[in-house]
């Protein structure tokens, strides 16, 4: 069984926009904290967590996804960046 998302994968041009924004945040980190950095080639946004699945029902699920064209080009737009508290904080 694999654990199994749905996620929109960024061009070349926008990962580099992400990579950049990474080394940013880096120079905010408090000494001795340790953060989980993506790899630069790893950047993704989560639509929806599926779970786990068998390869049977994964193989169906993404023969359905590639044939949704609408995928393709979806235009993103970042606004800032925030942590998970801080995300937390604001749906309090």
């Amino acid at each position: 069984m694999s654990r199994i998302f749905v996620a929109l994968t960024p061009n070349p041009e926008f990962n580099k926009v992400i990579c950049e924004l990474k080394e940013d945040q880096k120079k905010f980190l408090i000494r001795n904290h340790k953060v989980n950095w993506s790899k630069d080639n790893q950047h993704h946004i989560t639509i929806n967590f599926i779970g786990s699945m068998e390869p049977e029902q994964k193989e169906e699920l993404f023969t359905n996804l590639e044939n949704r064209s609408t995928f393709k080009n979806l235009p993103i737009e970042i606004v800032g960046t925030g942590t998970k508290n801080e995300i937390g904080k604001k749906l309090q």
